[in-house]
């Protein structure tokens, strides 16, 4: 076993594609334990069997993994599932060469391990991080290891499924990532956003949030020592001192973040980057800090602007945490978004209308709201209001939105709202 082919199953490419961080570690963690690889990306090429076939017949791997990004768009209103994109480039591979191997991982796969492994039909998986996992997943399909010792695996045995789920802590060095690892040219026409990992779990207890059961409730934190290396590589590798940070919260613990921003401040060049922040316990100075770092835009998800709500969605924060969170961005210049959440367990009209009027009285003039709440398994919107729902019927988007919220009422004030405010997106 010497040849593995990543695939990045994603397709998204709206506002813009994303560098697979995920796949490029992976893809990384390969090279340096000794084996042959290479990724390719349909985020930037054509998803098509024929496209498919090309690569794989220039690259003639053994084992082919494919990372699962998420499972659907989460919309409500225009649901999309990408499970299909799975199955298809399962059945193309089967078909191209039966005896080849398949491997699934990705944040989405992680979610439902067991539903997406039937449905791929693939010989293993890998639930959590990885990269420990899919060099040991080698070793052992070389003769050099039990199966039994391969961490986060998961395969079909019979009529059993066998998780072998212990998760490895966040390594504090710099993962190996491979940019310029894919088959295909980078396109010129795709503008591509590349991405930085400072930290993963998380610790709060959002009512809906899948990120806990992705990366668990236990913070691990890379050093900002390495986080700062790791931009330096991607400066140095790719020319481009832009990028996001993809940590579900960037400013938790803000600690770390305060010493992130310092590491980044020693560079001896300007850097460009976004990332998402919790309005809880956000300071004046923090915000300069960003702003000085080279922060030019920094998402905070507030969910709602009913009192009632934030309650129910169990945030850490409250209304008064966000406006004072909002006032200090707006005064040091750091352009900021805000993203909403409708239909919440117990939103009415007059939650709805408390939101749009907390909007205007603390002058956030650009975001973006979602109708209805993407159900997942193993959160606490599932347990609490769904659990009748199967976890392999979750596969296919389902959403939770309020029985107490009329639809048509719902989108009358939020069309009102938006004449006098352009810069907000609702879907």
């Amino acid at each position: 076993m010497k040849r593995v082919l990543i695939i990045s199953s994603n397709t998204e490419k709206t506002p813009f594609a994303v560098f697979p961080l995920g796949a490029g570690m992976i893809a990384g963690s390969i090279r340096k334990a000794g084996y042959e690889t290479a990724l390719i990306d349909f985020a930037q090429i054509d998803f098509s069997k024929q496209v498919l076939y090309e690569y794989l017949n220039a690259f003639m791997p053994e084992l082919v993994a494919i990372s699962v990004r998420n499972l659907d768009n989460c919309c409500m209103n225009h649901p999309r599932s990408f499970v299909e994109n799975l199955t298809l480039l399962a059945a193309w591979i089967r078909e191209w060469k039966p005896a080849t191997r398949i491997v699934i991982g990705g944040s989405a796969f992680s979610l439902l391990p067991q539903p997406l492994m039937q449905a791929a039909e693939a010989d293993f998986g890998i639930s959590g991080d990885g990269c420990t996992c899919i060099v040991n997943l080698l070793a052992y399909l070389s003769g050099n290891k039990s199966l039994e010792d391969v961490a986060e695996i998961i395969y079909e045995s019979g009529t059993q499924t066998i998780f072998y789920n212990t998760k490895p802590d966040f390594p504090a060095h710099t993962p190996f990532v491979l940019y310029n690892n894919f088959l295909h040219p980078v396109s010129g026409n795709i503008n591509l956003r590349y991405n930085i990992q400072a930290k993963k779990g998380c610790n709060f207890h959002c009512l809906y949030c899948s990120y806990p059961v992705i990366e668990g409730r236990t913070i691990c934190l890379r050093s900002p020592r390495c986080v700062a290396e790791a931009i330096d590589v991607l400066y140095e590798e790719q020319g481009t001192s832009a990028f996001d940070f993809v940590d579900n919260v960037f400013n938790n613990p803000q600690e770390h973040a305060v010493e992130i921003c310092r590491e980044i401040l020693k560079r001896k060049y300007r850097t460009a980057w976004g990332c998402f922040l919790n309005p809880a316990h956000l300071t004046e100075k923090f915000v300069k800090l960003l702003v000085r770092s080279g922060c030019t835009f920094a998402e905070i998800g507030i969910d709602s602007g009913s009192a009632a709500c934030l309650k129910t969605l169990q945030k850490n924060f409250n209304k008064n945490d966000i406006a004072h969170a909002v006032k200090i961005c707006r005064e040091q210049g750091l352009h900021y978004g805000v993203t909403l959440l409708w239909g919440t367990p117990g939103e009415t009209l007059n939650t709805v209308k408390e939101t749009l009027q907390f909007l205007t009285d603390c002058k956030i003039t650009n975001g973006f709201g979602v109708a209805g709440i993407r159900i997942l398994p193993c959160t606490d919107l599932y347990t609490n209001y769904c659990a009748r729902i199967m976890p392999e019927d979750l596969l296919e988007p389902q959403f939770y939105f309020s029985d107490k919220l009329d639809k048509e009422e719902f989108e009358k004030a939020l069309l009102k709202f938006r004449k006098n405010q352009p810069g907000w997106v609702f879907v």
